[in-house]
């Protein structure tokens, strides 16, 4: 139901129905015919509650039309955070693509890396780490003004911190698929393959249910 609707309804429920009932009261003359002497009414003080209604009717009005734009508001900073998640996750989903690769892993990205240094100074790695998750700052904003519901939260740093693991590992470790020998690097590989699984499940089931929520919203 939108503004105007809102509005017409409470001028019907509390202008328009009170005055038609007056103007039918004042002209059958209900109260003659029920024997109550009119020249005993105060106009004055009938006039006192006229203009109280009246000002009651535009306090009324008033509070739907700031209630009114108000939930409009938080609704349209929720709908705006589950874009921002879904957007987030969907990039993951796509670095994940060209990180999985083995062949464009190995002829694109390691031949950028210095392995000599850490991960955290290689802009290539930073870039794969970070750039799902560049509207960080904002959803938590969201999230203090209650926008973004604390399970939903838990989830996207969950989800972070899976996601920038997984790619730390996947960068270091990327022969070790063909490569493990030893008992405990086919017991790494195996970690990684079970994180990797995890985290595409984790993307895939808030992608779907995200996907429900906005199209729910249109």
């Amino acid at each position: 139901m939108n503004l105007k609707k809102y509005i017409m309804i409470d001028l019907l429920k509390y202008a328009i129905i009170p005055f038609v009932i007056y103007l039918v009261i004042d002209y059958i003359n209900i109260p003659s015919l029920i024997g109550i002497r009119m020249v005993n009414v105060s106009y004055d003080l009938l006039n006192t509650l006229l203009n109280m209604l009246l000002v009651v009717i535009l306090y009324i009005i008033s509070y739907r039309v700031i209630d009114k734009r108000q939930i409009d508001k938080d609704d349209n900073a929720k709908q705006t955070t589950n874009i921002l998640l879904q957007s987030s996750y969907k990039k993951c989903v796509r670095n994940l693509n060209i990180i999985d690769d083995q062949q464009l892993l190995e002829q694109y990205v390691i031949p950028k890396i210095d392995f000599d240094k850490a991960h955290k100074d290689c802009p290539i790695v930073v870039s794969f780490q970070d750039s799902p998750f560049s509207e960080y700052e904002y959803i938590l904003s969201l999230a203090e003004n209650g926008a973004v519901e604390k399970k939903d939260l838990l989830t996207y740093l969950e989800i972070e911190d899976l996601y920038k693991g997984y790619i730390s590992n996947r960068i270091t470790f990327f022969d070790i698929d063909k490569n493990a020998r030893t008992n405990d690097q086919m017991e790494l590989r195996a970690i990684i393959a079970r994180n990797r699984e995890d985290l595409r499940n984790k993307l895939d089931e808030e992608i779907q249910r995200l996907d429900r929520i906005i199209g729910g919203d249109k």
